[in-house]
């Protein structure tokens, strides 16, 4: 499992997916934007995390999420 340091060094080669201000890592790994870990949470007996403010499941998420593989730049 990587860290959030590894992460937050290399997200050109680490972050596959994003879906608003999720980011998702090849190990799937949920941080925000700032590189801060996403707690999973349940909902009405649905597994998720809160995106832009709004309680969104997996599924949801899977289905709007845009691969980014090797297009984020570390500034």
């Amino acid at each position: 499992m990587l860290s959030i340091k590894e992460i937050k060094d290399n997200p050109q080669k680490l972050i596959k997916w994003m879906c608003f201000d999720c980011l998702i890592s090849i190990d799937i790994q949920v941080v925000n934007l700032s590189f801060e870990p996403r707690k999973e949470m349940i909902v009405g007996g649905s597994y998720g995390y809160f995106v832009n403010g709004k309680f969104r499941t997996k599924k949801w998420i899977r289905e709007n999420c845009v691969n980014v593989l090797g297009l984020i730049y570390n500034d």
